[in-house]
Formats: structure tokens, sequence, C-alpha cells
């Protein structure tokens, strides 16, 4: 797995860093692409605040098997000890078995999990 390169071997697409995004990306260098487009942010509350330690991050993907169009994932990260690095290798993961993901996962136990924390 490539990870976090300039330059995607899967498509020699250039990765363009965006000011306060952390440079994160993965490629199995044939089939698709994931990469870190915001994020982190902090969990916003319901009544609108923050969850403590709680952080958001979306990133786009392509996959060979669902042709050119970006796709789009959003990751709950809801303990601080798991770091965005982790996240986005279990959605390379997810992405290289060729599914079309869901809109948002949580990252639970050192799997993403559909859906929203609970």
């Amino acid at each position: 797995m490539q990870r976090n390169a300039k330059r995607c071997a899967h498509c020699g697409e250039s990765f363009v860093p965006v000011e306060n995004v952390p440079f994160i990306n993965r490629t199995d260098r044939k089939t698709f692409h994931v990469t870190l487009f915001a994020g982190p942010n902090p969990r916003p509350t319901p009544s609108g605040g923050f969850f403590a330690r709680q952080r958001i991050c979306s990133f786009w993907y392509v996959h060979n098997q669902l042709g050119p169009k970006r796709r789009y994932v959003v990751v709950y990260i809801p303990k601080a000890e798991i770091n965005i690095e982790d996240a986005a290798d279990l959605v390379a993961d997810l992405v290289q078995a060729g599914q079309k993901l869901r809109g948002i996962y949580t990252v639970n136990d050192s799997q993403l999990t559909p859906g929203l924390p609970t």
C-alpha cells in the first residue's frame, strides 16, 4: 500500500496539500486511491458545543470498479487515542474491497461501523 504519496501510483494524479489538513492518502497502486480532504475537526454537539476529544474527518475516494467519479465518506473518531492514519487505513481497506461506502462511518474497536457514534 502506498501511503502519503505526492503522486498517486494508481492514476498519476498529484495530491495537493490543503492548508490545516494533514497530508494523508492511500492507494494499492492499481485499483483505488483514498485521500483526506477535510479535518480533523471537532465533533459538534446538538446544543452547539463540541464533544470532548472527538473528531470528524472527510475522505474522498476513487475505485476503478465504481468509475472515475469521486465519492465521499465522513469518518467519526470518537476516541482521542485513535489517530487519523489508522482511520485512513480502515477506509482504504473498505475501498480496496470494491465497496461503495455509505456516507458516514464511526471508528469502533479498530474497525469502521456504518453510521454515527452511539
